[in-house]
């Protein structure tokens, strides 16, 4: 490999925003060794001056992380941006905003009320709440890999100020019988009948919210969130809210194995539905509505074109790429109406 391969930029993610009358597209990057954030003037008629950089510090003088996912907060006022690293390295970045699209220091702060985890998707909800969805792969095992990663959703005491702390809760996904679906459960049998289940057409599972920390310390989310009894997914990694749900429906993408001799339960990933009555319920259902195959897999990025529309992209890895003499593709899920099976 070119050794210079590692240092050219790779923005992941990015946001859109109309700020000051200009149209901006923010980009964080996660190119190694160190992470940055541009913002490219769609307006500017000079090439020269239409991308700009935003921040490549943080408070203190240091160099920032690779950052993966973005979104702009409308109640701080702020980019939030996520470093896909195991803790303590992982977590959440903010840098603030003027109304001109500026950034207001230049410099970007570590939120440790958020946890420190490998984050890759974050969203905003109605109620300043931010989800975040872990993605790291598990330890590989005989036949694939271990669940090992969470869906996270932080409530704020400040709204406005996530500095302030706050409480970070994780899903956790329930047996018919009422019983929780739990790291270690998963970790002592990786083919469990309820992987198999939860990748299975049809069927929908009660969940519920349970604290992984509440303050404005730094702290290990992940491992939080297994000794708060959450259930691990197959590396999940992206998440939205579907359109005129008023955000109670949450898409969110598990990448799975990313190996064609992958043989455990639920290997190949899925788009998963989580559905609550509102964003702050504490109680919801989760079901399937794509579930992958070797041809389909690798499920990452994940945005809505209308209401009815999910886009999903794979990132299934140069390993798979290989197997299945294929690269990367982008597809269009029909979710309308129950969708318990995309179409």
């Amino acid at each position: 490999q070119d050794p210079k391969e590692s240092f050219k930029t790779e923005p992941d993610k990015n946001v859109y925003l109309t700020v000051g009358g200009h149209h901006y597209l923010f980009q964080g990057h996660e190119g190694q060794p160190n992470g940055y954030v541009t913002r490219i003037d769609l307006d500017e008629r000079d090439l020269t001056k239409r991308v700009s950089l935003i921040a490549d510090q943080d408070v203190a003088g240091q160099k920032l992380p690779t950052f993966d996912g973005i979104t702009w907060d409308p109640f701080t006022k702020q980019l939030l941006l996520t470093a896909e690293s195991k803790s303590p390295s992982g977590g959440v970045w903010a840098i603030a905003l003027d109304d001109n699209g500026n950034a207001t220091s230049g410099k970007a702060v570590r939120l440790p009320a958020l946890g420190s985890g490998g984050y890759e998707g974050i969203q905003n909800d109605a109620a300043g709440n931010v989800w975040l969805v872990e993605d790291i792969g598990g330890s590989a095992v005989s036949g694939g890999k271990k669940p090992n990663r969470y869906l996270y959703r932080f409530t704020p005491n400040d709204k406005t100020d996530l500095t302030h702390g706050g409480k970070l809760q994780a899903l956790r996904v329930l047996r018919s019988d009422g019983t929780p679906i739990t790291a270690s459960q998963l970790a002592a049998n990786p083919a469990a009948t309820e992987i198999t289940d939860l990748h299975t057409y049809g069927k929908s599972f009660d969940t519920t919210w349970v604290t992984v920390h509440d303050g404005a310390d730094i702290f290990d989310a992940t491992a939080g969130a297994a000794a708060a009894e959450a259930t691990p997914f197959k590396r999940p990694e992206n998440g939205v809210f579907r359109p005129g749900t008023r955000f109670g429906d949450f898409y969110f993408t598990e990448t799975g194995d990313t190996s064609a001799d992958s043989t455990l339960p639920g290997a190949f990933g899925a788009v998963f539905r989580l559905s609550q009555a509102s964003p702050t319920s504490q109680s919801g259902k989760l079901s399937p509505v794509l579930i992958g195959d070797k041809a389909h897999t690798g499920f990452d990025n994940i945005a809505f074109a209308t209401k009815d529309q999910l886009l999903v992209v794979e990132d299934a890895g140069d390993l798979l790429h290989a197997q299945r003499n294929a690269l990367d593709s982008g597809y269009l899920l029909d979710v309308k109406g129950d969708d318990s099976r995309a179409r």
